[in-house]
């Protein structure tokens, strides 16, 4: 963190403390960034402000659970791991990924979270926000959304707010629709070496009828540490993982469709990995050391391999996680080879034709990097992102200079 901008923490206990300490602010402007578990509070641009930092530790309460509606409304201080041993008491569970560790908070989450592996299936956690309270940046506290799984009334402010980063409104409660949880899960692996394999391979995995919650393309020298999911540090060695999930009987049928699939197109069924290697996929920033810039590639699913090559040409040693179906790859750079803004801006000329973006997610605060480098060049929809901005949080108080809006 920048040592020269001094941070005063706050715990507020419960909802109208923290918009008290939100309004009491925007009456000084001073800044406000809020923190969970602090999993990934070093993520995006350090704070560029004199403030407080929300700790938002005080607010745990799980204030409704519907269960038989298969809703639950709880604090943003909850942790995922407390949430999970909440749900699973009634056999249920929240379908996201807490890809910092179960540690992290579901505000944190909400505030921002790259998708996890599951999301190819399940989707993102905004698809499961039902309604929200929230403080915006005047200490106004405000509803939005409802309490049950057919509401489709307002705004769908409920999308807005989650992945904003926070800075729009500080989200302090949150109800969510969850679902039973799988009878079984089962795990497939593909150690791939060559492009048109992999390319093979994915056409057959991202098209077919198997269904499964995830595909992941793994590469790199991270993953020579891990037993199951080890990978040789070859530019085209790369470990593909599914997951299937689901009843007995839909799992297995899953499986026996893309066993035919594969062999249609002249290829092996993978060799099933155990259950508990999930959690290395699931939790892949978790472990990510502080040391290590983290970026992000987004294309359209069917140029994955294209930005895999691309990538694998400037960086032959990158190490790497890639959720196939959905067209993101996540890049860790350790300090011996660390990213640099050069890095980036070749990597998203490299990508531009591809119709991809890179964004950094995480790099060495004491260094400065222009923000056009960080998030990429601003588009037409700036302005009315800016717009936003203005409405919620009208004197900038909250996480400044934090995302793409200026400090």
């Amino acid at each position: 963190m920048d040592n020269d901008v001094i941070l005063e923490t706050v715990s507020p206990a419960s909802i109208s403390e923290a918009a008290e300490v939100i309004a009491e602010a925007a009456q000084g402007r001073r800044s406000v960034y809020a923190r969970g578990a602090g999993t990934h509070f070093e993520y995006g641009c350090p704070p560029s402000r004199a403030g407080f930092v929300l700790c938002t530790d005080g607010l745990q309460d799980v204030a409704d659970y519907s269960y038989r509606d298969l809703t639950i409304t709880v604090g943003c201080g909850v942790s995922l791991n407390r949430l999970g041993e909440i749900l699973a008491q009634q056999s249920q569970f929240l379908p996201i990924d807490s890809i910092f560790g179960g540690e992290g908070t579901i505000g944190g989450a909400a505030a921002w979270s790259p998708p996890g592996p599951r999301s190819y299936r399940w989707g993102a956690l905004r698809d499961y926000v039902l309604g929200v309270r929230a403080v915006d940046g005047t200490g106004r506290t405000f509803h939005a959304g409802g309490k049950v799984v057919k509401n489709a009334a307002g705004y769908n402010l409920t999308r807005l707010l989650t992945g904003s980063w926070g800075t729009l409104a500080l989200i302090v409660e949150m109800t969510l629709m969850v679902r039973p949880l799988h009878e079984r899960s089962r795990l497939l692996s593909w150690v791939v070496t060559k492009r048109d394999d992999l390319q093979r391979l994915l056409d057959c995995l991202v098209t077919g009828r198997s269904e499964p919650s995830a595909i992941e393309v793994l590469a790199g020298p991270r993953w020579g540490r891990d037993r199951f999911l080890r990978v040789a540090d070859d530019p085209w060695e790369c470990r593909v993982v599914t997951v299937h999930e689901g009843s007995a009987g839909e799992v297995d049928a899953f499986c026996d469709e893309l066993r035919r699939e594969l062999s249609e197109a002249g290829l092996k069924m993978g060799e099933e990995l155990p259950a508990d290697c999930y959690a290395s996929l699931s939790n892949f920033l978790a472990d990510v050391p502080k040391s290590q810039s983290v970026y992000e590639l987004a294309v359209r699913p069917s140029r994955v391999v294209a930005a895999l090559e691309q990538l694998r040409s400037l960086r032959p040693h990158a190490s790497l996680i890639g959720h196939a179906g959905l067209g993101k790859i996540f890049v860790f750079a350790d300090e011996d080879a660390g990213v640099t803004p050069e890095v980036i801006v070749r990597l998203r000329a490299a990508m531009a034709p591809l119709g991809g973006h890179v964004t950094v997610l995480r790099y060495p605060w004491d260094q400065a990097w222009n923000r056009s480098v960080i998030w990429g060049p601003h588009g037409p929809a700036s302005r009315y992102m800016q717009g936003l901005k203005d409405q919620f949080d009208p004197h900038n108080i909250l996480n400044p200079g934090r995302y793409v809006f200026p400090p």
